[in-house]
């Protein structure tokens, strides 16, 4: 587990940085710009990450870590859901709620539902950033 908190931690690092030197640019590009990154990394991280979920609840006797309070999920949120506000002041989120949007476009690429679009529909890394994009985030996104 440590080594895939090493290489989130590289992830976050990098995307942070990427994010900031692209802070000219309005959000909904940097938002756009996240979600290719995290998708990327979903795409080269997401077995490790099934199999330490499995591990994890295999172990019956041990208190479950709280996945909404953990580093990960919080880079996560906050950096979605500030971008989200940036984009509702720029007037192109319409009526978004940044919270509950974050949150749900979180969940819409678990590890699991990401591995299932490549293993059962056999969707390609490009395939579901481009779809991800068209059918979630710019319907999002519009100016409304």
């Amino acid at each position: 587990m440590d080594l895939m908190k090493d290489h989130f931690n590289a992830y976050m690092k990098e995307t942070a940085t990427s994010l900031q030197q692209m802070s000219h640019l309005p959000a909904k590009e940097r938002l756009l710009y996240f979600f290719r990154q995290h998708i990327a990394f979903l795409d080269l991280k997401s077995e490790w990450l099934q199999v330490i979920h499995a591990h994890v609840c295999l172990r019956p006797d041990e208190p479950k870590p709280d996945f909404f309070s953990s580093a990960p999920y919080n880079y996560l949120f906050t950096t979605i859901s500030g971008l989200l506000e940036e984009a509702k002041r720029d007037g192109v989120a319409g009526s978004a709620d940044p919270v509950l949007t974050a949150h749900s476009l979180i969940a819409s690429l678990a590890p699991t539902f990401y591995l299932h679009l490549k293993r059962e529909y056999k969707y390609t890394v490009d395939q579901i950033v481009e779809r991800f994009s068209a059918s979630i985030l710019e319907p999002i996104l519009s100016d409304r």
